[in-house]
């Protein structure tokens, strides 16, 4: 969703506000969350604010491990 919003509002006076919500998401306390801000500098890595992707990069990452939570092989055996 943030990529289309994005994509539809650029050149207009809200891409910066969209960029900084991108950017403040990079470290969002919900690991998913993380994971699509860091989708959307894939997809846009010109963006402002992806200079923060190589900040984290280059610092702690123990964020972006993947989500957190009971892997997929373990619901199954659980069902």
């Amino acid at each position: 969703m943030l990529v289309a919003l994005y994509e539809r509002l650029a050149g207009t006076p809200l891409q910066p506000r969209i960029e900084a919500v991108a950017s403040r998401l990079l470290t969002d306390e919900n690991s998913r969350v993380r994971m699509r801000a860091l989708g959307f500098y894939s997809l846009h890595p010109s963006a402002g604010g992806g200079g923060r992707v190589l900040e984290l990069a280059q610092g702690n990452r123990e964020g972006f491990n993947g989500p957190q939570g009971p892997s997929l092989t373990q619901k199954r055996c659980r069902s």
